[in-house]
């Protein structure tokens, strides 16, 4: 993760010092602009040996460059790269500082250290470096996109909006940083912005399957939009056929459409991946009930329920099941824990209510039907499908 951004910054911060250089040559005499050239060279080589996992041989010339120069810190930058890539992740964070500390301006240094926090864990301490880049370099679209990746990695969502949408006024957004606010906006609950920063980014990137997942996810808000959802996860499973998250979200708008064959069909291969998930058995078991498969539902409903015993909604589903079997022990145990896990869910509520009134309770069916009739009130009730809820992102 580490060595890419080590690579280019390395460069980005040799070419640097070459220019000063240059500049600084004419008053300094032709001797000074050749020992210039002689360290803007060496560091150069250093980082083609570094890209080229030469460590040794870089770390030799580089101890060479900092016995006559022990401050120079594009040297104390490079070195560091290399014990970030021997995993010295302590040594490298004190060349790091060093460097920065001999020059306040070489962003490729505080670039370095804001990865080297992310890798341990200090995301507060990579934000404040990544700020600081930004305000020596107002324009560097590799920090922008990397501390507002990571305001929203720590849920502070409106901080993120509001650093994209100030970059947006003095550039163009790149497309990972539009993905970043379309990611925002959804999170915000604003689905036309999360969209159109979305589309754009497809538009920079139309080979990039992650923007269309994401998109996909968009459309699936309320009100969902299904065919622009097939859409899209079909889009991305052309670029990553068998991803078994594209596979189980397909899945489910298919469901939506009840289009069940071709809906079971892709939720079963989402599950040969061994990455099952507690939404595919789901599914499977709704698609099975749907086709009067009691048995097989109830087998699928209790996978989904060890994978995730917190998931509420397929203990209703198991629930409604036994329901319709009259197995009404079952029936009770599993509504009631349904209810309790999601109580928001109208369809636990009904079902429990169905289920007093057959067990002769009239007061707690009645009790029931008021939840019921609360919670419609509040627009909570549930599609007629009982299926309202999708899969979780990535």
């Amino acid at each position: 993760m580490l060595l890419a951004p080590f690579k280019f910054n390395a460069r980005r911060a040799v070419l640097g010092l070459a220019l000063v250089c240059i500049f600084l040559a004419p008053s300094q005499g032709s001797r000074a602009q050749e020992g210039a050239n002689d360290l803007a060279g060496q560091l150069e080589r250093a980082a083609s040996l570094i890209g080229g996992n030469q460590l040794a041989e870089a770390e030799r010339l580089l101890n060479q460059v900092l016995k006559v120069r022990p401050e120079e810190a594009a040297a104390l930058n490079l070195l560091g790269a290399i014990r970030a890539k021997q995993g010295k992740l302590v040594e490298a964070e004190v060349l790091f500082t060093r460097a920065v500390a001999s020059d306040k301006r070489l962003t490729g240094a505080r670039m370095n250290l804001a990865y080297l926090f992310l890798l341990k864990g200090e995301p507060e301490k990579s934000a404040a470096e990544l700020k600081e880049v930004l305000r020596l370099e107002p324009a560097n679209a590799e920090a922008a996109y990397r501390l507002a990746w990571l305001l929203l990695k720590q849920n502070r969502t409106d901080e993120c909006i509001d650093l994209v949408e100030r970059v947006r006024q003095s550039q163009t957004l790149s497309a990972p940083l539009l993905a970043v606010l379309g990611d925002a906006y959804m999170r915000r609950g604003d689905r036309g912005k999360a969209v159109g920063a979305l589309k754009s980014a497809l538009e920079l990137s139309p080979a990039e399957a992650s923007y269309h997942y994401t998109l996909g996810v968009g459309w699936l808000k309320h009100p969902a939009d299904l065919q622009e959802a097939e859409g899209s996860f079909r889009r991305f499973l052309g670029l990553r056929p068998g991803d078994a998250q594209g596979q189980l979200h397909l899945g489910y708008v298919l469901l939506k459409q009840k289009r069940h064959a071709e809906a079971r069909d892709l939720l079963e291969r989402s599950l040969q991946t061994g990455a099952a998930t507690p939404e595919a058995f789901y599914y499977l078991g709704l698609i099975a009930q749907g086709q009067n498969e009691d048995e097989r539902a109830i087998g699928l409903f209790e996978k989904s329920i060890q994978l995730g015993p917190s998931f509420g909604h397929v203990h209703v589903a198991l629930g409604s099941t036994y329901l319709k079997l009259k197995d009404y022990t079952r029936a009770q145990a599993a509504l009631e824990t349904g209810a309790k896990l999601t109580p928001d869910d109208t369809k636990a509520h009904y079902n429990l209510a169905l289920l007093y009134a057959r067990l002769k309770q009239p007061e707690r069916a009645r009790e029931e039907m008021l939840i019921v009739e609360r919670l419609k009130g509040e627009g909570k009730a549930r599609d007629d499908d009982g299926d309202t809820f999708a899969p979780p992102p990535l």
